[in-house]
């Protein structure tokens, strides 16, 4: 049990619900609606080798955190720590190193199987990130809230990369046949490519930003240890109404995107269901914003940074949503 607290098994969860959403409810749906491509090749290898990377490597990433954070949560959260209590110092790293390891082999495997070098080169870096963020860089000013933010992008963003790279090993070589035929197919023929990162990278920047607020929120939350330890966060350097500044800016950028997100592909006589998002998404931002303002004390940032994840349940929910909508577009064959 100590070890399933370790890896934040729910936290661990809602990744995989995010990842098996954007590739089964958003990119899949949409290849096949939008620019008949029935099937992703190989679906399920490539979803699996990519969901066990994500998942070993995020785990890795809890259990070396908690690891260098003892000192800090024995005064934040003393009845929460576990290294050093349930589980031994030495037993955490073991489990780091196991998991980091399977995490990585997953993400290898998975860039042999596309024979993608720069695949691996960021597998390889995210681990890399984890690492150093939990060792000193998430002690830094505005440092360490970007490298959580990057990764939980690179988490989304790399679910429309690695479809890329399977559909463009697919397709290439008949693509460039069609190219060098008739030279104007070329932005039709690639349009289904560029879509996937785009879609892709535009989930992940909402990802990031909601988290970029809600790591905000647990500094201003956790100001005493971190004062303790002589971090460097934006809650301690800045002050508690710059930091509610900061993620005000945040929040707006976020509805901006959403904004734009839900402009972006027709539905016709079902638009109406799309739009049902926007007017459930943009009033709980807005009470998130209203509870930031009025937070005054350790238990109203908790509860405010628990707010802020149930915001990032239902952005994940948008997305079998847009699965059904896809569902009623006749397909552009």
């Amino acid at each position: 049990m100590n070890y399933l607290k370790l890896v934040r098994l729910p936290n661990l969860l809602f990744l995989g619900l995010v990842i098996s959403a954007m590739f089964w409810c958003v990119l899949d749906p949409m290849l096949a609606k939008l620019y008949c491509i029935q099937e992703i090749p190989q679906a399920g290898l490539i979803f699996g080798l990519m969901l066990c990377a994500a998942l070993f490597t995020a785990a890795s990433g809890y259990v070396i955190n908690d690891y260098f954070d003892t000192k800090i949560d024995e005064i934040n959260r003393p009845t929460q720590v576990i290294v050093g209590h349930g589980v031994s110092r030495q037993q955490a790293a073991t489990f780091f190193t196991v998991l980091l390891c399977i995490g990585l082999a997953a993400g290898l495997a998975l860039s042999f199987l596309l024979k993608s070098l720069i695949l691996s080169l960021i597998y390889v870096g995210m681990a890399g990130a984890l690492w150093f963020y939990s060792s000193s860089y998430k002690r830094m000013l505005i440092v360490g809230n970007l490298i959580v933010s990057l990764c939980v992008f690179m988490a989304v963003f790399l679910v429309g990369y690695v479809v890329f790279i399977a559909l463009r090993n697919e397709y290439e070589a008949g693509i460039q046949m069609l190219v060098d035929a008739n030279p104007a197919y070329y932005n039709s023929l690639l349009r289904p490519f560029y879509s996937v990162l785009k879609w892709s990278a535009a989930f992940g920047a909402v990802a990031a930003l909601l988290t970029w607020m809600r790591e905000i929120v647990k500094d201003l939350q956790d100001r005493k240890g971190d004062a303790e330890m002589e971090c460097r966060t934006m809650a301690i350097v800045w002050g508690e109404k710059v930091s509610k500044v900061v993620i005000t800016l945040l929040a707006v950028a976020t509805v901006v995107l959403i904004s734009w997100l839900i402009r972006q592909l027709p539905f016709g006589e079902n638009q109406w269901t799309h739009y049902a998002f926007a007017y459930v998404f943009m009033p709980a931002m807005v009470a998130s914003i209203v509870g930031l303002w009025m937070a005054k004390n350790i238990r109203d940032y908790r509860i405010l940074s628990n707010v802020l994840k149930g915001i990032m349940l239902l952005g994940t929910l948008y997305m079998p949503l847009l699965a059904y909508l896809f569902s009623t577009l006749n397909p552009n064959c």
